[in-house]
């Protein structure tokens, strides 16, 4: 039987205290052919020694500067192309890896060429039989992004065609060939982007029901107030230029600011009472107008 070479690219900054997890749960995979590769943004928590000393046949890269979150996956991903992969598998370090993930996602590519990406489902971390989301579709006109199967425990569609997905599993070859995540974006809406990308050159990208992985969700941005709020508005605005009609880009502009902006202030400032990220949020918002990709 023939198992194509996997590269498991795992992105870290200064998440020591979960990539023990993460890792052995890799080592528990029901796969014979695949390589780890830990992308380290230049943590500061002794990630890359607890990674060297515990996991040796992991491949670890160092970088001297955080690169952020897409050029951190693009150098796994390169560095999967100079291995040899056949495919690579982008998650974060916050994630734990059902046994039969890379059955499921390879098995997916291996059947169907005209698939440029697949991405599991997410289940949370927390309350492990239910589901954070599968993947996720565009409201062009109001820039809603609906996420799909949130809260369910089940899915019973196998693989489904969405807008996006968070995870890639993908052949690096036609990642490299539309061009890798757009480091500029440097966390949020990179792998909407690249999705995008795929689809415009003619590839479907899917969910694949079958394949589990449980995820913490925002373990780095959580612990840094506003960057979440900076970031996810700012290249919210750059998705929407890169991507949307004119018409679509006018629309969004007007639900944005006569709903959207108010209705995530009221959440900053009133639930959460953070003026730091409120002032990131609206930073976010002139950015995003103002400069471009």
């Amino acid at each position: 039987m023939y198992n194509p070479k996997i590269a498991i690219v795992v992105l870290n900054m200064n998440g020591k205290e979960v990539l023990d997890e993460c890792l052995n749960s890799i080592q528990r995979l029901d796969y014979p052919n695949y390589i780890v590769i830990v992308v380290d943004n230049n943590s500061s928590d002794g990630s890359q020694a607890f990674v060297a000393n515990t996991f040796p046949g992991v491949h670890l890269i160092q970088n001297k500067s955080n690169e952020g979150v897409p050029e951190g996956q693009n150098i796994g991903i390169r560095a999967a192309l100079q291995s040899g992969a056949d495919y690579v598998f982008t998650i974060n370090n916050d994630t734990v890896l059902d046994r039969d993930v890379l059955v499921e996602l390879a098995n997916t590519l291996e059947q169907d060429k005209t698939i440029g990406a697949a991405g599991p489902i997410l289940y949370s971390m927390k309350d492990t039989t239910t589901i954070d989301y599968g993947a996720g579709n565009i409201e062009w006109n109001t820039g809603t992004v609906v996420r799909s199967h949130v809260g369910e425990s089940d899915v019973l569609t196998k693989i489904a065609d969405v807008d996006y997905v968070s995870f890639f599993f993908a052949d690096p070859k036609v990642l490299e060939s539309v061009g890798l995540f757009n480091k500029r974006y440097f966390a949020y809406w990179e792998d909407t982007d690249l999705c995008f990308r795929l689809k415009k050159a003619g590839y479907r990208v899917v969910c694949v029901s079958t394949a589990r992985v449980w995820h913490m969700q925002s373990y780095t941005a959580r612990r840094m107030s506003g960057f979440y709020e900076y970031y996810y508005t700012r290249n919210q605005f750059w998705f929407w230029k890169t991507h949307a009609t004119q018409k679509q880009w006018v629309s969004f502009l007007l639900s944005f600011f006569f709903f959207t902006f108010w209705q995530r202030s009221a959440v900053i400032l009133l639930r959460k009472r953070d003026y730091k990220a409120f002032r990131s949020q609206c930073k976010g918002v002139f950015d995003g107008l103002i400069l471009h990709l």
